[in-house]
């Protein structure tokens, strides 16, 4: 992404972002992350297929992809919480050692996820925006 956070050079979807002590971002700051990158998310070729459909099909099924893809927005947003508080324990316990846990590879991977739920949701919302052809 091109206005990926860094750490130490580690983008905040690796886990040595959180491994060398990497700042927790919010929902908020990864949301905004993604709408500047303009990455379309593991789905794109889903919901171009969608979006290539014939009305009224074609906003049916966008629908339907903005509903699951908020459903596992909501999901993963609820799991990237519980993710923060185990690292935030996890780094309390001042290990010395620098070496990755699972607890960086969760955040690493639930930042991923946000990152793609967030990245559907734009795009999905940017195509059902756009009104289809009344005389085509």
């Amino acid at each position: 992404m091109s206005d990926q956070i860094t750490y130490h050079s580690y983008g905040a979807s690796h886990p040595w972002y959180y491994v060398l002590g990497g700042p927790v971002l919010s929902p908020r700051t990864i949301l905004e992350m993604t709408r500047g990158s303009q990455y379309r998310g593991y789905k794109r070729e889903y919901i171009q297929k969608a979006d290539n459909r014939a009305e009224p099909m074609r906003s049916e099924e966008l629908r339907q992809l903005r509903s699951a893809s908020l459903l596992e927005l909501k999901r993963d947003i609820s799991i990237y919480r519980r993710c923060v508080r185990e690292l935030l324990a996890f780094r309390e316990t001042e290990c010395e050692e620098l070496d990755c846990n699972d607890v960086h590879v969760s955040m690493g991977l639930k930042v991923s996820h946000l990152t793609n739920d967030f990245a559907h949701l734009i795009w999905l919302d940017e195509l059902l925006s756009v009104q289809a052809d009344l005389f085509g």
